[in-house]
């Protein structure tokens, strides 16, 4: 799989759609590489500042890490059909200092976009594969990002936008252009830290990442709504506790 350079183009591209829809964007921040001890730059950091209470009692962050990258047309991904698999994955919600069981009942109840938005997932190749690199560019700049910010609370996401279509060979070696792929990563050691060493790194269109960013923020309502509802559980809880305390003094 051949790559170009990526082009100032698509990255303004992917910038303006952000700003567009309300995200600070950060371009080439410089990292290092937690693996090589390098100093690397990441293309695009987007963040959006959450406050579902109104009151700054859990405000948390949503961040973008975004690789861009310009495909060569004889650019070929091996893909799998998502029919089957996906029912069975969980623990891939990538999230840090997050309620577990506000995220986990989300994640339980296959609400999150990537559950029904893609029906294709790409197969991981070797080092030489141009996805190899850009998953890894990905991984290593979210490991330093939490490695710099370990008391952050947030939720991320892992983002390849690319320039044109992509060209899908399926497992039976039909081939078809796809605009979205999900990328399915499964670390064996600890290198990158990821939470229940998993995750999902979108693949996407220019052309298709504003309506991505729509579906990313759908989840982010979801979010805000489980942590109002599990909040507001919680005082009823509380309150129930302080009355049966208060008429056990009564009795008394």
């Amino acid at each position: 799989m051949e790559e170009k350079r990526p082009f100032p183009d698509l990255q303004s591209k992917a910038e303006k759609v952000l700003e567009k829809n309300g995200w600070r964007v950060l371009l080439n921040a410089d990292y290092i590489d937690p693996v090589t001890g390098k100093i690397r730059e990441k293309d695009i950091l987007a963040t959006k500042a959450r406050d579902p209470l109104k009151n700054g009692e859990f405000n948390y962050k949503v961040r973008l890490f975004i690789e861009c990258k310009c495909l060569s047309e004889k650019t070929k991904i091996d893909t799998i059909d998502t029919q089957g698999v996906m029912s069975s994955i969980e623990n891939t919600i990538l999230t840090q200092n997050m309620s577990f069981a506000e995220i986990r009942e989300i994640e339980r109840t296959k609400k999150f976009h990537f559950y029904d938005a893609y029906n294709k997932i790409a197969k991981r190749k070797d080092s030489k594969d141009l996805l190899y690199k850009a998953e890894n560019q990905n991984l290593a700049a979210f490991a330093a990002f939490r490695k710099s910010h370990p008391k952050e609370r947030g939720v991320y996401y892992l983002i390849i936008v690319c320039d044109k279509k992509l060209k899908c060979k399926r497992e039976d070696k039909y081939e078809e252009k796809c605009s979205k792929i999900l990328i399915q990563i499964n670390t064996i050691d600890a290198a990158h830290k990821l939470p229940h060493g998993r995750c999902f790194i979108e693949l996407i269109t220019i052309g298709q990442f504003e309506n991505l960013l729509q579906e990313i923020e759908k989840d982010i309502k979801e979010i805000d709504f489980s942590i109002e509802f599990y909040h507001n559980r919680r005082l009823r809880e509380l309150e129930k506790i302080k009355r049966e305390i208060k008429d056990d003094r009564r009795f008394y």
